[in-house]
């Protein structure tokens, strides 16, 4: 995506256009955010299961598969991850909040 640069800002009507612009930019970057999160909420016991124990196939990895597993579906766990991505969420939200209040912070 082309940035308009602050140099091509030359009437109150560009000025609007480039608010525009970004405000459409943070929503396509929010709702690219909220899909990670929730793609990550749906997958992490099995993306954690692969970064611990590899993609093995066999019976070992029937077993590993079915031992982490039940790790992975522990409800104290899946809480736990719950609150951390909601957490992250929220850091991200008041980024976004504050990065908005200074492009467009009225003097």
């Amino acid at each position: 995506m082309n940035a308009m640069k602050s140099s091509r800002i030359q009437n109150l009507d560009s000025l609007e256009k480039e608010i525009y612009r970004l405000k459409l930019h943070s929503k396509k970057l929010e709702d690219k955010m909220d899909d990670n999160f929730t793609h990550l909420k749906e997958n992490y016991g099995r993306m954690a299961r692969n970064s611990v124990f590899g993609k093995k196939e066999g019976i070992k990895d029937a077993l590993g598969a079915g031992i982490s597993g039940a790790f992975f579906r522990n409800e104290r766990l899946q809480q736990a991850i719950d609150k951390i991505v909601n957490h992250l969420v929220e850091k991200a939200t008041d980024g976004l909040d504050s990065l908005i209040d200074k492009l467009f912070k009225k003097e």
